[in-house]
C-alpha cells in the first residue's frame, strides 16, 4: 500500500513540473450551448417539414436516405442523452444552459426551445396529416383538409389526459 501512495506521489510531481495542473471543468460556454441546441433543433425542423418533398421529388432513394438522416438524429439524441446523463435535472436544455454557462445563457436557449417545439411540433403533425394519415385514410389531397387534421391532433396533444390510479 505505502508502494502505490509512493507512485501516485511521484506521478503528481511529475504533472506539477510538467506545468499540468489536473483539473475537470463542467462548463460550457455560450457557444458551445448554442451548437447543441442549434444542432438540436434544425435537424428535427428539417426533417418533418420536408418529408413530402422528398417523397414527391426522389422517390424510394429519397427513403434509403433516411438512414443516413436517422444516423444523424441519432447522434445528436446521443449527445442529449449524454448531458442528461451528467446533469439530472428538470427543465431541459434551459437548465443545463443555466447551470453550465449563466442564466443569460440558459433564457436564451429557453427561448429557442420554445421556438423549436411551437415549429416543430406543428410540422410534425402537419406531415403527420397530409403524409400519412390522408393517404391511410383514402382522403383526396388538400391543404385545407390537412390543416383542419393538423388543428385536431394538436387539441388532442395538449389535451389533459386523466392519470391512471395506481392500485398500490
Amino acid at each position: 500500500m505505502a508502494e502505490a501512495s509512493t507512485d501516485e506521489s511521484a506521478g503528481e510531481k511529475s504533472v506539477d513540473e510538467g506545468g499540468y495542473r489536473q483539473e475537470l471543468k463542467r462548463t460550457l460556454g455560450s457557444f458551445q450551448v448554442f451548437a447543441i441546441s442549434f444542432a438540436y433543433v434544425s435537424v428535427a425542423v428539417g426533417i418533418f417539414s420536408t418529408y413530402g418533398d422528398v417523397l414527391q421529388n426522389a422517390g424510394p432513394v429519397g427513403i434509403r436516405l433516411w438512414i443516413l438522416v436517422a444516423v444523424g438524429q441519432s447522434l445528436v439524441a446521443l449527445v442529449v442523452a449524454q448531458l442528461a446523463g451528467r446533469i439530472a435535472l428538470s427543465g431541459s436544455s434551459y437548465q443545463w444552459a443555466s447551470r453550465l454557462a449563466d442564466p443569460k445563457a440558459g433564457c436564451g436557449l429557453g427561448r429557442l426551445t420554445f421556438c423549436y417545439l411551437a415549429i416543430a411540433v406543428v410540422a410534425i403533425d402537419n406531415a403527420l396529416a397530409s403524409q400519412a394519415f390522408m393517404p391511410l385514410a383514402g382522403m383526396r389531397p388538400g391543404e385545407d383538409t390537412a390543416r383542419v387534421i393538423t388543428l385536431v391532433v394538436l387539441l388532442v396533444q395538449a389535451a389533459p389526459w386523466p392519470r391512471p390510479v395506481s392500485s398500490a
